[in-house]
């Protein structure tokens, strides 16, 4: 017999926001995958850069929740040396980090 699903978490978009600033504000509870990296790297975007528009920002998409995953996920957009950049970040249930995911320069 198989265990019924789990219910969906539910995180507002004014919680997860929230939870991006304060985890950010702490610097060691960011990680970035390699696919971030790659591609800050090819659209000449520094980790300045990222945690400027995670901390000063806004929420421009999401969250929504990845069961496979168990995270969290959403997109936040600001302006950060003087471009617009948009940051794809991933909170994992129950745990206070957040991990970029992938990073795009211009209004995407």
């Amino acid at each position: 017999m198989t265990e019924p699903d789990k219910p969906v978490p539910f995180m507002s978009a004014q919680t997860y926001e929230a939870h991006v600033k304060d985890y950010v504000s702490v610097h060691h509870m960011v990680g970035f995958t390699d696919h971030a990296q790659q591609r800050m790297k090819d659209r000449d975007v520094t980790r300045r850069m990222v945690l400027r528009v995670l901390e000063k920002g806004s929420l421009a998409k999401g969250p929504t929740w990845n069961a496979d995953y168990g995270t969290w996920e959403g997109k936040m957009q600001g302006v950060a040396a003087g471009s617009m950049v948009s940051v794809v970040c991933a909170i994992v249930d129950g745990q206070m980090t957040v991990t970029i995911v992938t990073v795009h320069r211009g209004g995407r």
